[in-house]
């Protein structure tokens, strides 16, 4: 965190704030792993402005996933929710399908969670589509395994097993 703190500093010094930004991004995440949870929600959030005035879109969905997680972990979903939200919009639109797939595995998860089956089979078949067009077998496997919680959770226990072997056979590849 000290290496951080003392590159945001010298960019500070030399006025680069995006420098500073991508540096509050960076002490964000430590602050993150030291579960210093407020701290690194407001390294993220200081960063945000910043990203934006540079019309960085993918700096910008990157703060947004990880106030997602930060608010998803306090056990705000409606607010984790609306952050993966924005930043599955910014992500379509540059079409960074990678970050868009752990996007989508969240927003799944997250509407689990609310006992949202409809919009949790939603996000999973779409992930699973994504993860299955570039062989992300890691993804098509969490995508199986998500909707067969959503076919346990509609009392479909047939449909959640096939999911469920689906998933055990993409982890297995």
């Amino acid at each position: 965190q000290k290496s951080y703190q003392l590159g945001k500093k010298l960019a500070g010094e030399s006025s680069d704030y995006y420098m500073v930004a991508r540096f509050d991004l960076g002490i964000g995440a430590v602050c993150w792993r030291n579960q210093q949870i407020p701290q690194a929600r407001a390294h993220y959030e200081g960063s945000m402005s910043v990203f934006r005035r540079h019309d960085d879109r993918q700096m910008e969905a990157q703060v947004l996933c990880n106030l997602g997680i930060i608010d998803r972990e306090e056990g705000k979903l409606g607010a984790a929710k609306a952050q993966y939200e924005r930043a599955m919009k910014i992500l379509v639109d540059i079409d960074d399908q990678p970050t868009l797939r752990v996007v989508l595995n969240n927003l799944g998860d997250i509407s689990l969670m609310q006992s949202d089956s409809e919009n949790a089979r939603t996000h999973y078949q779409s992930l699973l589509r994504l993860a299955m067009k570039v062989g992300d077998v890691r993804f098509a496997g969490s995508a199986q395994a998500g909707l067969a919680e959503v076919a346990l959770f509609a009392g479909e226990p047939e449909v959640a097993y096939g999911h469920a072997e689906d998933a055990d056979r993409k982890s297995v590849v």
